[in-house]
């Protein structure tokens, strides 16, 4: 736990300024920088929780740098509430989210089938093994917002970005 980084994040349809590709790209770069500044400080184990929109990007960020910066060690490991997480999805998001579990270097799975506890059971796992969790914020009483709660009742150390954000 001591170098763990997860993340959370609403999905597309509660992005806090609205959807949009243009939105998409802003929060991917902030987590790019996020995810660097974290691999400075030494976090190199990172969980995503694997759900479309932030969780992704920030899957696609970790793996990006793994592959830019090999020497880091940096390791992604994604969090699956259940197996069938993505049979909703359009089909890109289906194959964008195949080609980042390949990438993984370990997957947890919570729950064999659908549950919405699968879901909070996911959250409490990534937030219980990390020390540090990035953030996007989302609907007030969303997931995201449930999990932020988690990890300051914990103790975890949480940094916020996203629009209007400045990240400490």
């Amino acid at each position: 736990m001591a170098r763990t980084c997860c993340f959370t994040g609403p999905r597309p349809k509660n992005y806090p300024a609205g959807d949009g590709a243009v939105l998409e790209a802003f929060l991917l770069n902030e987590l790019r920088r996020a995810v660097r500044e974290a691999a400075k400080k030494g976090y190199r184990h990172f969980i995503s929780g694997m759900a479309a929109g932030v969780d992704l990007l920030a899957a696609r960020a970790v793996s990006e740098l793994k592959e830019e910066c090999p020497a880091l060690s940096v390791t992604l490991e994604a969090a699956v509430p259940f197996p069938s997480q993505p049979a909703r999805w359009t089909k890109d998001r289906k194959a964008e989210y195949q080609a980042i579990l390949a990438r993984c270097d370990c997957v947890h799975l919570v729950s064999d089938r659908f549950s919405i506890s699968a879901y909070r059971r996911r959250d409490r796992y990534m937030v219980e093994h990390s020390s540090l969790v990035i953030g996007v914020e989302g609907k007030p009483n969303g997931g995201t917002a449930k999990t932020l709660a988690l990890a300051k009742e914990l103790g975890r150390k949480i940094v916020l970005i996203g629009p209007g954000r400045n990240m400490t």
